[in-house]
């Protein structure tokens, strides 16, 4: 469920997020559609601008983020959204997408999630290389956004 204050689905596999929003009647975001997201017509660095905001979105800092390591409700960072309503595109949980690796085996990953700290490649709205998870790993930190056709 992706409105505020839901919890975000988190040690999910591709294969039971892709079930997951077909049941809903939607499907997996392809990397093309998050990316879009993310960056959105300005083509941003991260989803609210050009320059990280340690305190924005749900990151470990460095490691200097005081309290626990988790994952939090949607949307309750202010401004950690892409300002047309799409929330936590940057840390929280990393989200599974529909595109695959040249093999088919794999699928890629964006966002980043609460314990990462690499911002330069890992928080940003794809200025680096893809992550790559096999299509049944069930991780902390990963989780997945579902998509539709625009109305």
């Amino acid at each position: 469920v992706s409105k505020p204050g839901a919890i975000p689905a988190d040690r999910v596999s591709w294969e039971d997020a892709n079930a997951s929003c077909r049941a809903t009647g939607k499907r997996l975001c392809s990397s093309d559609e998050w990316l879009a997201a993310c960056r959105g017509p300005a083509g941003r660095r991260y989803p609210y601008g050009n320059e990280l905001d340690v305190d924005r979105c749900n990151i470990n800092q460095y490691g200097k983020k005081a309290g626990k390591l988790e994952k939090r409700p949607a949307g309750s960072l202010a401004g950690c959204d892409n300002g047309r309503g799409v929330m936590d595109l940057s840390g929280n949980v990393w989200e599974w997408t529909s595109t695959a690796d040249p093999a088919g085996a794999l699928r890629q990953l964006w966002g980043g999630g609460f314990a990462n700290d690499d911002v330069d490649s890992e928080l940003t709205c794809g200025f680096r290389k893809p992550l790559y998870q096999p299509k049944n790993q069930r991780h902390s930190g990963i989780g997945y956004r579902c998509c539709r056709a625009a109305r």
